[in-house]
């Protein structure tokens, strides 16, 4: 059977329902601030960050699997 707790919490959210202001929230525009990427490491130095990433974690996993 449903506890008080459970049975208050059904009819609160079925008599008081969220307010409109959660629907709206879609509705802000927020001001364009440009685009950050490629301002801190080029694309060129990301991929080379990548691979040198994945190439030593190969390595790792592969020292690791000997032991």
């Amino acid at each position: 059977m449903f506890k008080p707790s459970a049975i208050t919490l059904a009819l609160s959210l079925v008599l008081f329902p969220a307010p409109q202001q959660a629907v709206e929230i879609n509705k802000i525009e927020l001001p364009d601030m440009g685009d950050s990427s490629g301002t801190l490491i080029t694309p060129a130095e990301e991929k080379e960050f990548g691979e040198a990433f994945f190439q030593k974690s190969a390595l790792a996993d592969f020292y690791q699997s000997r032991c």
